[in-house]
């Protein structure tokens, strides 16, 4: 192995977060794990004894960084929850329309098939939604602060943001097209502008 090759264990990771996306967990085996990455079983046993590990370490780390990549930090760095949410969907809108093909929002698309089967599934899964809406809410609460928003409970408009915004990612993929995605993001721009 080359010295510019990923190390064996994010190689796994990352085999694993595009199988789930693509295949689904439960039609992704630890078999085409193997094929997909070239890895030995003995070596995918050394880092992940158990499917059930993978799929912890999966939400735990490239699912938790899609989520910040996409979502918190740059809501983070915006003047205000409405530039913030407007730039993650034309972003969104933009990199899916090149590539031509709508897989869904990781921790929706993962947690929507796996969050009942078990609760440490169900825990991460609800911590990094919990991460989510937090960061939403006190932006949303500076808005409220800065008079750019009109007081409301903040932690319900966050929670609706995140549902409007998964529930367009999941129609996306279901139509593999991004129109439900444009117009929940017109939708949440009109609600989001200063009153």
């Amino acid at each position: 192995m080359g010295t510019d090759a990923p190390p064996v264990r994010r190689r796994i990771l990352e085999a694993a977060f595009d199988a789930f996306l693509a295949r689904g967990v439960s039609a992704t085996s630890i078999h085409d794990l193997k094929r997909d990455t070239g890895i030995s079983g003995g070596a995918l046993a050394h880092h992940f004894p158990a499917k059930r590990d993978l799929i912890l370490a999966v939400l735990a780390e490239p699912v938790a960084a899609a989520l910040m990549e996409t979502w918190i930090a740059p809501l983070e760095r915006a003047a205000d929850t409405r530039t913030g949410v407007a730039a993650i969907f034309q972003g969104l809108i933009a990199d899916l329309s090149a590539r031509g093909h709508v897989l869904g929002c990781p921790l929706h698309t993962l947690a929507s098939e796996i969050a009942g089967q078990d609760t440490r599934y169900a825990d991460n899964v609800r911590n990094l939604y919990e991460r989510w809406r937090q960061v939403l809410t006190r932006k949303i609460e500076a808005d409220q602060a800065a008079g750019r928003l009109p007081p409301s409970p903040a932690d319900e408009l966050a929670l609706f943001i995140i549902a409007t915004y998964s529930g367009a990612m999941g129609l996306a993929r279901s139509v593999q097209q991004v129109e439900p995605l444009a117009v929940c993001a017109a939708t949440l721009d009109g609600l989001l502008s200063p009153s």
